[in-house]
């Protein structure tokens, strides 16, 4: 954890006036912030061919999470509501706005990012674990959807995709605060106990759909689960057995997940099914990956 210092305490009141100015700036709604270091850069060659379909574009989205909510935000915005109802996921939001619109946005995304994202090297590292944990918990929680719900899929992989961007934005601010660098004790505990309301506040700034927002909340207050009855039940079931079973484990862990599996009913259900769809997973991963 400590990547960025040689392991300083800092005071307890110099963490909580950071998380205070975080909270001023998002009641503002200005967020940008390179979430995927590798996606950045190669997001911005890939949009210079004129070549590049819709279902490419939706597999580039996927990989960044800032992204991927930018696009949904602007399928939902005023320009497209006579379009329809909003949209929850990536693939319905690439087909309502068009390729061209999208390349337009992830370009201006992509331009953004760039800027601050030499500040974003201290936390490379965890950085990436954060991404391929989401990555993977996505691909879970899309199966999970599909084979043991009604729910749809494509929310669930979308929800799955986003549900850790309060980590991303809390690493981003950070690199802005080398006077906090080198606290790891104090990091963990930023983390844990700020990632959840500040990825809330990340995602209304960000004007992710309800439905999803409440999943993602409903999933970081939850310790047990009944079953997969819910959006926030899926999520919280994937997570648990990404936590178990690995690789891709979250950086900074708050509950031993085997305590989190005893709470959950039909835990052993949903791991078979997990591994029935191995191939499936795999292919997923790659495909937002």
């Amino acid at each position: 954890m400590n990547q960025t210092g040689n392991g300083r305490t800092v005071e307890p009141q110099a963490w909580g006036e950071f998380v205070r100015e975080l909270a001023i700036d998002l009641s503002r709604g200005k967020v940008v912030f390179p979430t995927s270091f590798d996606t950045t850069i190669r997001l911005r060659e890939v949009l210079r061919s004129e070549r590049t379909g819709a279902i490419e574009l939706v597999r580039i989205i996927a990989a960044d999470p800032l992204l991927s909510t930018r696009v949904v935000q602007a399928a939902n915005s005023v320009a497209y509501a006579r379009l329809g109802p909003r949209v929850s996921d990536i693939k319905s939001a690439v087909v309502r706005i068009g390729s061209n619109q999208v390349k337009t946005l992830a370009t201006a995304v992509a331009m953004a990012q760039l800027v601050t994202y030499r500040r974003m090297l201290p936390f490379k590292s965890i950085c990436h674990k954060v991404i391929e944990h989401s990555r993977q918990v996505a691909a879970y929680a899309f199966v999970l959807a599909r084979q043991h719900t009604r729910l749809d899929g494509d929310k669930a992989l979308f929800a799955g995709l986003i549900h850790d961007m309060g980590t991303l934005y809390l690493l981003f601010r950070l690199s802005e605060r080398p006077d906090l660098f080198g606290d790891a004790v104090g990091l963990r505990k930023l983390l844990i106990e700020w990632r959840g309301q500040i990825g809330h506040s990340v995602m209304a700034a960000l004007d992710v759909t309800p439905e999803i927002q409440e999943a993602i909340v409903g999933f970081d207050q939850m310790d047990e689960s009944s079953g997969a009855n819910s959006l926030a039940d899926v999520l919280f079931i994937a997570d648990t057995l990404v936590e178990l079973d690995g690789p891709n484990v979250e950086p900074v862990r708050a509950v031993d997940p085997k305590l989190r599996a005893e709470r959950i009913a039909g835990i052993d259900e949903f791991r078979q099914t997990i591994a029935a769809e191995s191939e499936s997973v795999k292919e997923l991963m790659r495909a937002v990956g």
